[in-house]
């Protein structure tokens, strides 16, 4: 509207979804109440110019539209799935056109699959420095891809982002050995987190023993998951454990995931 505005046309520029601010295409995007709360649900972990987040963005789109000329509208946890939905469905077909590849290797930007008869867990924190929260997410998977634990927690806290990816780690190793895993690869995408792991700091306890079966550092790409897992911690108070399982709106990153499995 701001730029018809500009254009000379009687337009109203005031956002019609929020009512505050001019309803620029950054607004109607980005700074949106209602825009926000999507990107919040979302696996999205910084708004640029990836597939992903240009999804997420036409979807904001719609919803606006939506709103202004059938004065409906959609949940932002509907809205969040079916981006994700769209978006697996959209990168499949691009799969199925393009074919296998001779000698291709798989992607370092993926999630990669533990051996047979290990488990991979990631982890994830969320910070809401505003709110003093902070959200963790864990999940665990086999090596088809297959959810056997994920959990989500929120906790108060002012701490600081690589102390809150620790706790994140320390909680899902505690999810974990209350679960029999014993075995685990863990990933996650604070590499300082990553190398006091591993041995630059080192302290003895059965937690440190289960941190050093192995530990590898994962892209953020490859995290999806578990950042979804730690963002939807933020939308409750209680801890919430899924066992082979996990909240409707984080299905389609696991599946996208698993069909990335080479």
């Amino acid at each position: 509207m701001d730029v018809l505005a500009k254009r000379g046309m009687q337009v109203d520029r005031i956002c019609p979804r929020c009512g505050e601010g001019v309803e620029t295409v950054a607004h109607m995007a980005l700074l949106c109440n209602e825009s926000q709360i999507l990107w919040r649900l979302s696996p999205v972990c910084e708004i640029g110019g990836d597939r992903m987040g240009v999804w997420f963005q036409e979807m904001s789109w719609n919803a606006r539209n939506q709103w202004v000329f059938d004065r409906r509208k959609t949940a932002p946890r509907l809205l969040n799935v079916r981006t994700l939905n769209y978006l697996t469905e959209h990168e499949n077909a691009l799969l199925r056109e393009e074919g296998p590849t001779e000698n291709s290797a798989p992607s370092a930007r993926t999630w990669q699959a533990p051996q047979v008869g290990q488990v991979k867990m990631n982890t994830d924190a969320v910070m809401r420095s505003t709110e003093g929260r902070v959200g963790l997410g864990v999940i665990m998977r086999d090596n088809v891809g297959d959810i056997l634990v994920g959990a989500s927690k929120s906790i108060n806290s002012t701490t600081q982002v690589q102390e809150a990816e620790a706790v994140a780690v320390l909680y899902g190793l505690k999810i974990a050995y209350d679960a029999g895993y014993r075995l685990l690869e863990v990933e996650m995408d604070c590499i300082n987190v990553v190398h006091m792991l591993q041995g630059r700091l080192s302290e003895k306890s059965s937690t440190q023993r289960i941190v050093n079966d192995i530990l590898a550092f994962s892209n953020r790409c490859c995290n999806k998951v578990a950042h979804a897992m730690a963002n939807s911690s933020l939308l409750s108070d209680e801890e919430l454990v899924w066992l082979e399982d996990c909240p409707p709106d984080i299905l389609p990153l696991v599946l996208m995931d698993k069909n990335q499995i080479e």
